[in-house]
């Protein structure tokens, strides 16, 4: 079965497009490494000098396969969009388990978030930290 990928935003940047936003959800279904994929592919096609990827997770990669193979296949999905020269950081909500969600992301650019009023600001300063290089 194939994931679905729901557009919320597609670059057009009109009120009606930015209110999308708001309705954002989970619809199951998903397999995060094909999501990583995919969103790499469409970065890919942007023109800009600069990309940057944020992955926000509430678990474990999600898989139709063991959890060490969505780890496994996580890792790889990064990995591809880093050769492609987009930034990629981790966002874990809540309880997690840091040394899978370091392990995929690598330390500097994976942040858990255990607070949700925090992680706007967390977020930012994670931005600040990756575009500082820029």
């Amino acid at each position: 079965r194939k994931p679905i990928q729901t557009h919320y935003i597609r670059w057009d940047n009109t009120e009606t497009e930015r209110h999308h936003l708001v309705s954002f959800k989970a619809d199951g279904c998903n397999f995060d490494s094909y999501s990583i994929r995919y969103a790499t592919e469409l970065l890919k096609q942007r023109r800009e000098k600069h990309k940057l990827m944020n992955i926000i997770s509430d678990g474990l990669p999600s898989a139709y396969f063991s959890g060490s193979e969505g780890i496994r296949q996580n890792t790889l999905a990064i990995e591809d969009a880093r050769k492609e020269k987009i930034q990629v950081f981790g966002t874990a909500i809540g309880k997690q388990n840091n040394k899978d969600f370091t392990k995929m992301y690598g330390k500097d650019f994976y942040m858990n978030v255990q607070d949700f009023e925090l992680l706007a600001g967390q977020t930012a300063e994670m931005i600040k930290k990756i575009v500082q290089d820029w």
